[in-house]
């Protein structure tokens, strides 16, 4: 048998953010600040592969793959809250999240899966022995 294999890789990454600031001063009193910011990302990838293999007993055929690797989102939330009043100061930080999720764990074979639902083999044959 000889089989020889092509490969291709396709790459999504999304991400969106937001930053927030804010502080008021009170003469004489003191000031309060509040400071946030919140981001997300996550990122998709889909692998396509090309498989052409010749058996002597089979002959030359063409085989696709197409799968799914695990995909990683991202979230980061973050909140600091500042209060100074004469001559107490004082931070708090009521949030602060930074998490990684996998939404699937493991590669998702597209092709063997729809192998397994139509019970027929996704191999093209080219040339017949």
């Amino acid at each position: 048998m000889v089989e020889t294999e092509l490969g291709t890789k396709l790459s999504v990454e999304l991400t969106a953010g937001v930053e927030l600031t804010a502080k008021v001063v009170i003469v004489k009193v003191g000031s309060a600040s509040i400071e946030g910011n919140a981001s997300a990302g996550a990122k998709l990838e889909i692998i396509s592969g090309h498989q052409i293999a010749y058996d002597s007993y089979k002959g030359l055929y063409y085989k696709p793959k197409l799968t799914l690797p695990p995909c990683v989102a991202q979230v980061v939330v973050y909140i600091e809250v500042g209060l100074s009043y004469k001559v107490v100061s004082a931070d708090w930080r009521p949030i602060d999240y930074n998490k990684r999720r996998k939404f699937w764990k493991k590669e998702i074979d597209i092709i063997k899966n729809l192998e397994d639902i139509s019970g027929r083999k996704a191999e093209i044959e080219l040339i017949k022995n």
